[in-house]
């Protein structure tokens, strides 16, 4: 008895692909939704670590996908080697409320709006730019400058989204305050700056945090000043209701 033996033509199946940058770049997201809410479409270079997480659960949090030296999980956009991450700006509580709703803008801008308006500006500054520092801690010093020479508010810390290419360094800023500061020329707009939650203290130090946030804990001052503003709006009350 003869046996037949048939050799397949059939190639084996090729290995999955790896995560490369070039497969990233190639496909760019269809679409993203969250909580059943959908959301506009996105390139990849737009994607946060939380959503780059979600659409390649494969990738590492502490590999450098883009190159850009800063890890995945700290990286605002892993997949952009252009942004490396967010900035931050010290201002006041006297202040601060306006730049959330209209934006980061130049001194020279500000006092063009209003001439009599108090800043906190120095000789070394261009009026026409604004500064962020690369930490929070050395953003909250600066805010602590500025409440000491306008001698009212607290120290906020805000979080501002900036493209790397938009910066320069300033070192003579960076020599008052021994850390490392920017500035970018022309305002940001409100979208990109928002009240920082996280930690403002400077390593090794207790924890602090901006006021109003969650993790803020209230202090003696804190109450009294905030009964001193409810006694201030009682009285204003009861001036509209005589006249």
């Amino acid at each position: 008895m003869k046996f037949k033996f048939s050799v397949s033509n059939k190639s084996k199946p090729s290995k999955k692909p790896s995560l490369l940058w070039s497969n990233i770049t190639k496909h760019p997201p269809k679409s993203f939704s969250m909580f059943g809410s959908s959301k506009p479409k996105a390139s990849n270079f737009s994607l946060n670590w939380a959503q780059v997480k979600r659409k390649y659960p494969n990738l590492k949090p502490l590999a450098d996908t883009d190159g850009d030296g800063l890890l995945n999980m700290f990286d605002c956009k892993p997949l952009n080697k252009k942004r490396k991450g967010t900035y931050y700006h010290g201002t006041t509580s006297m202040s601060s409320d306006e730049i959330l709703k209209e934006g980061l803008k130049p001194s020279a801008e500000l006092k063009e709006k209003n001439p009599h308006a108090s800043l906190t500006t120095s000789k070394k500054t261009d009026p026409n730019k604004v500064y962020v520092f690369k930490d929070a801690h050395h953003a909250k010093t600066y805010a602590s400058l500025s409440v000491q020479q306008k001698g009212m508010g607290r120290p906020i810390v805000l979080a501002v989204d900036i493209d790397d290419n938009e910066l320069e360094r300033d070192e003579e800023m960076e020599q008052d305050m021994n850390s490392t500061a920017f500035k970018k020329t022309g305002e940001v707009p409100a979208e990109k700056v928002k009240l920082h939650e996280g930690n403002i203290a400077y390593p090794g130090e207790e924890e602090e945090f901006n006021y109003g946030t969650p993790n803020y804990k209230k202090t003696a001052r804190d109450i009294e000043l905030e009964n001193e503003s409810d006694e201030e709006d009682e009285d204003n009350l009861e001036e509209d209701d005589l006249e």
